[in-house]
């Protein structure tokens, strides 16, 4: 250790302590601050946001826009495997949080080492050996509590992502149409549709709402509508299930005479 090293250490301890207690707190406070998972979570937050406003079309692509990164990799595997649940696909990715400022806790370190030396050989001054105590001790508190609170964060974003996933079931089921999901519907095919519809008010019965969904996906309206031929659809529908009960009423009728 050069003497002007040991001289400006000894002349200057006190700053020097202060200065290395004041880095491990503003490091702390940084990493305490700072939660390593919240673009995971604003971005889970936002999916199950968007999952819960969006119907079959456009929502889905903003949904894929703002997945996490770390799961498209997950998602382009669940796209390409038929008849699978989200959650027998997706798993949580546990990323090991780093420490901000990592390098004020070396230098830290290092300057404790240092303190330790001076004690051992140039002078034997019970303040060094102490600085160099509680700048360790500092340290050990700092990544410690650090380390807890990114835990305690990690389980908050495994919660949220178990949200997450459970809206994607519900959302996606397991026999998604993704080959129609960009699929421009033009208005001629929809009012082809709601036309039908005509006829199956005459013969209401059981399979009437799986005549409806074979009717939808064999004219290829699996694809992304607009949200005026969405509202027309809607009107079509309820009219044909209105019409439907009142079948059904006066069947009952009929046959409780």
């Amino acid at each position: 250790m050069s003497q002007i090293v040991i001289d400006f250490i000894l002349q200057n301890t006190t700053k020097i302590a202060t200065a290395l207690f004041c880095a491990v707190a503003f490091a702390t406070f940084v990493n305490l601050v700072i939660n390593p998972f919240s673009t995971q979570c604003k971005k889970f937050k936002k999916g199950i946001v968007l999952l819960k406003k969006c119907a079959f079309g456009q929502s889905v692509f903003r949904f894929v826009e703002n997945m996490p990164k770390e799961y498209l990799n997950q998602w382009k595997c669940f796209t390409k495997t038929p008849d699978v649940y989200p959650s027998e696909i997706f798993e949580f990715v546990h990323k090991k949080p780093r420490s901000l400022f990592g390098w004020l806790y070396f230098v830290v370190g290092v300057c404790s080492v240092i303190f330790v030396l001076v004690f051992l050989f140039v002078q034997q001054d019970s303040q060094f050996l102490l600085i160099a105590l509680t700048l360790a001790i500092s340290l050990c508190l700092s990544k410690n509590v650090v380390s807890k609170k990114n835990k305690a964060s990690q389980r908050k974003t495994e919660r949220l992502f178990d949200k997450w996933i459970v809206s994607l079931d519900a959302f996606f089921g397991k026999d998604f149409d993704f080959e129609n999901m960009g699929k421009k519907i033009a208005d001629s095919d929809l009012n082809d549709v709601i036309s039908s519809f005509d006829l199956l008010k005459q013969s209401c019965d059981g399979q009437t709402l799986q005549k409806i969904a074979n009717l939808l996906q064999s004219k290829g309206l699996n694809g992304q509508r607009t949200v005026a031929q969405q509202q027309k659809l809607n009107l079509a529908l309820n009219q044909l299930m209105v019409q439907c009960q009142k079948i059904n009423s006066t069947e009952q009728i009929k046959d409780a005479d």
